[in-house]
């Protein structure tokens, strides 16, 4: 839009100048013929010789061109033109140059305001040919009068021997006259095209002008909050560099602000009431920080909120402004008549000390921002450089994690799981580990948090199911007891949209029976997409893999979900069984457990089991199945088929 007016700006100047030359040029054409001079004696008289009929001819197209420039949009037409003999003074031609006003006889005929019957008019122009033939004198009323209808003619008027002086000067100057009221008209012309010009060439200007402050507000304003986007945060935030470097005592501070379970608003309500939640923050924070020479607020993106802080007095000062926009987050948002609760993580970095770029403050911000949510959300942080190096670590272990996918670094350790009260072998769980070349065994709580984040953990859980389902297969092709294989899912698996193909394609590719393989998910994992999540593991159901729900009693799952989800398998966890033997509370916790997922037709698996007597107090509870060091540590599939070939574990 803005491009096209300015194309239009670039084009109406010169079309105008264009169009103003045309109509000067056609005037001083106009001057130059004699019709637009006021002097009589330079009027346009053509001389010739009785019988030159060549110049006589010439001459009458050279008028009727000069005619038709003038009057090309008149309503009515020309009084007479005359060619004479110079030498005689006789008129040779009379010319009448004429417009048709109206082809039918018996209406009237405009002519200088007056209105004359078509059959007078006839008449007078008879009169005025036959006093010519007498030689009298016409006045100028007689010949200004005079008007042809029809199609072009020229009169000639024969048998003319002389004629009086007064006659062709009065002739002369009733032409003259005629055309010197022609230009009034041109003039007219001529100022109405330049105001037209001149209205045009402003109009777009306004337009321009308007199309910039739009463009600008665009490029500049968040649409939702109306407050001032990133791309106007990192120029502001330059700007007040720029003027503080000639400073040398001035501090500023960025405070990255973001919106606690922002997603479980949009998640559980509607989108709506999330952008009515951003609105009413942003409204918030714009009354609050109402001092644009200090303060500067602006919408970062998402769920996320800045805000430049340029004149500082004291570290307790920004130290306050922190706790006081915690406990604002804090408190109920009322959207819709409904109380929303949130609260707020929020990053803070300082310039010059932790930075004097634009986009480095801002990083740090974040950084601290990302620290506050890892240690437990609602609270703010100032940024350090630790964070940063530890930022540092996670960028090199991602390389090293890509590198140890492509170099085969992976493998897995096998933990058998037992009947608990024969000791059968009836499962294994598949647990990674990293053989790195440079630091050995490297245990998976120190990369598998990070391959979620960074999303490397699609292609090493694929990895991880297809290597558990080919080993769990040639345990069978060698003859072991059958058992199944259980895997953990992250919530980034489980989310993926070609999980479930994924799941479908490697258990044809290692040809494993879907019921020897069992997913372990966590409540954490379950939660985190509850409706997606549901149709997805009913659809695993449905080929007959089985699901398994881990670390139970950790999370936040209700009993409501328990009894709606497709689950085969309960997992208890540790936590559950560390001091069973000790502690009746948790004694009495567990059993419940145990008989309610036995109520709705679910295994049960207690993990962490590490001394007989709490296998037996699970026995007595009728846990299903037991998992833990007491059985045996993970270990390489080599080692565990010593295990497999018995078939049972003996204590």
């Amino acid at each position: 839009m803005l491009q096209h007016l300015k194309r239009q700006k670039s084009f109406m100047l010169p079309i105008g100048i264009i169009i103003i030359a045309i109509i000067s040029t056609s005037l001083y054409g106009l001057w130059n013929l004699g019709i637009l001079n006021s002097n009589i004696s330079k009027f346009r008289i053509i001389n010739s010789q009785n019988d030159d009929l060549y110049e006589i001819r010439k001459a009458f197209l050279e008028i009727r061109m000069t005619v038709n420039t003038a009057i090309a949009k008149e309503d009515y037409s020309i009084t007479p033109v005359l060619i004479v003999d110079a030498k005689d003074r006789q008129i040779k031609t009379l010319l009448h140059s004429y417009e048709m006003v109206d082809g039918n006889s018996d209406k009237l005929i405009k002519l200088r305001n007056l209105r004359f019957n078509y059959e007078s008019y006839i008449r007078q122009l008879q009169s005025v040919n036959d006093r010519l033939k007498n030689r009298e004198v016409l006045d100028t009323d007689q010949i200004t009068n005079l008007k042809m209808t029809g199609d072009n003619i020229i009169e000639t008027i024969d048998e003319i021997t002389s004629i009086n002086n007064d006659t062709v000067k009065n002739l002369i100057q009733i032409t003259h006259y005629y055309y010197r009221s022609k230009i009034t008209y041109v003039a007219v012309i001529l100022l109405l095209c330049t105001l037209f010009l001149v209205w045009a060439y402003v109009r777009v200007i306004f337009k321009i002008n308007k199309a910039e402050e739009q463009t600008k507000y665009i490029a500049y304003y968040d649409s939702l909050t109306k407050l001032p986007n990133q791309t106007y945060l990192f120029k502001e935030i330059s700007s007040k560099i720029k003027e503080f470097n000639s400073v040398s005592d001035k501090k500023m501070f960025i405070f990255f602000i973001n919106i606690d379970d922002f997603k479980v608003v949009n998640n559980t309500l509607d989108y709506e009431y999330g952008d009515q939640l951003l609105q009413s923050v942003a409204s918030k924070l714009r009354i609050i920080f109402n001092d644009e020479s200090k303060y500067f607020v602006s919408r970062f993106g998402g769920d996320e909120f800045a805000l430049l802080i340029s004149e500082v007095h004291s570290i307790e000062e920004i130290t306050e402004l922190a706790e006081n926009l915690i406990k604002l987050f804090h408190n109920p948002w009322s959207i819709n008549n409904q109380e929303i609760y949130i609260g707020s993580s929020i990053g803070i970095s300082h310039y010059p000390e932790d930075g004097d770029d634009s986009n480095i403050l801002l990083q740090r911000a974040n950084i601290a921002m990302s620290k506050a949510k890892e240690l437990g959300k609602n609270q703010f942080q100032f940024f350090q450089l630790y964070m940063y190096n530890n930022i540092l670590n996670t960028k090199e272990m991602v390389v090293k994690i890509r590198h140890a996918l492509q170099n085969d670094e992976f493998c897995l350790y096998y933990q058998p799981q037992i009947d608990s009260k024969t000791g059968k072998i009836v499962g294994v769980e598949a647990l990674i580990r990293w053989m790195s070349p440079e630091f050995g065994i490297i245990p998976p709580m120190q990369f598998i948090s990070i391959a979620e984040t960074t999303g490397l953990i699609v292609d090493m859980g694929k990895w991880i199911i297809e290597r558990a389902c080919r080993q769990n297969k040639d345990w069978q092709s060698k003859g072991f007891p059958p058992v199944y294989m259980a895997v953990n899912i992250s919530a980034v698996q489980l989310q993926h949209k070609d999980f479930l193909s994924i799941i479908n394609e490697l258990l044809n590719k290692t040809a494993l029976d879907p019921e020897y393989l069992e997913l372990e998910i966590t409540e954490s994992v379950l939660m985190e997409s509850i409706d997606t999540t549901l149709g997805t593991l009913q659809a695993l159901k449905n080929v007959g893999v089985k699901i398994s729900l881990d670390d139970f009693g950790t999370g936040f799952s209700s009993l409501n979900y328990l009894r709606k989800l497709p689950i085969n398998t309960l997992k208890i966890d540790r936590s559950f069984i560390t001091n069973i033997e000790n502690n009746p509370v948790e004694n009495d916790i567990l059993e419940t457990i145990i008989s309610l997922a036995h109520k709705l037709n679910l295994n049960v698996i207690a993990e962490g089991v590490e001394t007989l007597d709490q296998l037996h107090h699970l026995v007595e509870k009728k846990c299903d199945h037991a998992q833990g060091y007491l059985i045996s540590k993970p270990l390489p599939a080599e080692e565990l088929e010593r295990f497999m070939a018995q078939g049972y574990i003996q204590f």
